[in-house]
């Protein structure tokens, strides 16, 4: 999208765009009443009162519209149930279905080996985690920025500072804000993030990723393709230590493979819902940053030496509309059709499932007609004049554009802001333009800002 105008978001309120408004994607044609996984809650810190705004968000409730039909029956888990006896279904009762656990070995938030890993990992939604749903209180009529962004600082990943790396050299922080129904009301965020430093046991390479499900389960999905590509990654790996760029994008690529075949046998339903996923690798010591892409999140390098950094787009959106993408799914007999400048990709004979991305995790039905899970995969090297990374949902880049991201980043900096502050304010301003678009529907907002080269020269590692 072009660039639009920008205010200062870290001295007043964030100024709408003086373009004309554009309409948002929605993945999928359909929402529903769903149910999160539990997480484990940070601790609330003190929201910085320059970021003060107004929410006239009010509601708990989240509506619903009738699901698709599709071949696999469902029940309100998310999890496929069999079909019945005389179903035509595509996985045919000689097959059954897989008896292979919804979760990787060990379990939601934790690795292989059963240890919790939530000093590297951050896994924040919206939940009560005693009963396990959205847990999204009332707002007043005057409230702060993180009542704009969301209920409480640990349903949103904020820690106060940021987090630097074991070896100094990178400095992150991430933000996410679970959106709104078209009927206005607080919905389960169907976004995911995660970071971790000190991957696979090497101090200079740190691992960040967005993961943005759709459909009705989505929620479910994008947890669970977060938490499998770490486990596939895992703890201790070769190529961590090799810290090669063919084995580091391997590495990647494998993870995703595996995901996705993991993700099939899996007992979440996926006909109609699905994720997407881009993932960076900083190897701070050889100073390269290697990219993996499945979707259109999106990853966007801050660069150069002037006031406001330029901005490279380091993944390409999977666009169905675009030459080999759209050629792959007429081949398999699906179409790319246009909903009002949206192009989604629907079967011969109905206009479902109306995914607007090519490629995804999960999507049986959108798979059937040639979308895929297949990842792009970028290594560049970076240098001194390299400044930052921001790793979002398009939640962000639907309404913030490059131009508004870099200068609102390259204006922190400058101030000696740290990373929280930014993600939190991109967050804010793409909640605020959401709300302006639309009276009612916001989408789930997640924005991880990288710092880069930012070791203060203490320290030598």
């Amino acid at each position: 999208m072009g660039p639009r105008r920008f205010t200062n978001a870290f001295s007043q309120p964030f100024a709408p765009s003086s373009a004309a408004k554009e309409k948002p994607k929605k993945h999928h044609f359909h929402s529903v009443k769903v149910h999160v996984m539990a997480a484990k809650p940070r601790a609330m810190s003190k929201v910085q009162s320059e970021l003060s705004l107004r929410s006239k968000i009010e509601g708990d409730d989240d509506g619903g519209d009738d699901l698709p039909r599709f071949r696999h029956s469902r029940d309100d888990s998310g999890l496929r149930t069999p079909p019945r006896k005389g179903s035509t279904s595509r996985r045919s009762s000689n097959s059954g279905m897989s008896s292979a656990p919804s979760t990787p070995p060990g379990g939601f938030g934790q690795s292989p080996g059963g240890r919790q890993r939530l000093l590297q990992i951050s896994r924040h939604s919206p939940v009560d985690p005693k009963t396990k749903l959205a847990k999204i209180p009332k707002l007043g009529k005057n409230q702060t920025l993180n009542s704009l962004i969301s209920d409480a600082h640990e349903y949103t990943g904020f820690i106060a500072g940021g987090t630097r790396s074991l070896n100094m050299e990178v400095w992150y922080a991430a933000c996410t804000r679970a959106g709104n129904t078209e009927k206005g009301k607080r919905k389960a965020n169907q976004d995911a993030y995660f970071t971790e430093d000190v991957l696979g046991g090497n101090p200079h390479l740190h691992l960040f990723g967005v993961f943005d499900g759709h459909g009705v389960y989505g929620h479910l999905v994008s947890h669970f393709v977060r938490d499998s590509i770490l486990h596939h990654i895992g703890s201790k790996n070769k190529h961590c230590n090799e810290a090669s760029a063919a084995s580091i994008l391997n590495l990647l690529s494998t993870a995703v493979s595996k995901t996705s075949t993991a993700l099939k046998s899996s007992s979440l339903n996926t006909s109609f819902s699905g994720c997407t996923g881009t993932i960076a690798v900083v190897d701070s010591k050889q100073k390269q940053i290697y990219t993996c892409n499945v979707g259109d999140s999106r990853i966007v390098l801050g660069r150069g030496k002037k006031a406001t950094a330029d901005v490279l787009e380091l993944t390409v959106d999977h666009d169905p509309s675009v030459g080999a993408e759209r050629r792959r799914i007429e081949t398999a007999g699906g179409r790319v059709v246009d909903f009002g400048g949206i192009h989604r990709v629907c079967t011969q004979t109905q206009n479902l499932p109306g995914l607007a991305m090519s490629r995804s995790f999960g999507d049986d039905v959108a798979a059937s007609v040639g979308v895929i899970c297949s990842p792009d995969t970028t290594k560049r090297p970076y240098g001194n004049d390299d400044r930052f990374l921001v790793l979002g949902s398009d939640g962000i880049f639907d309404f913030v554009s490059n131009q508004v991201i870099s200068s609102a980043t390259s204006d922190a900096m400058k101030k000696k802001k740290d990373p929280q502050f930014v993600a939190q304010a991109l967050v804010a301003d793409a909640t605020r333009k959401w709300q302006r678009n639309d009276k009612n529907y916001v989408d789930d907002i997640t924005a991880l800002v990288v710092f880069l080269n930012a070791h203060p020269g203490k320290v030598a590692v």
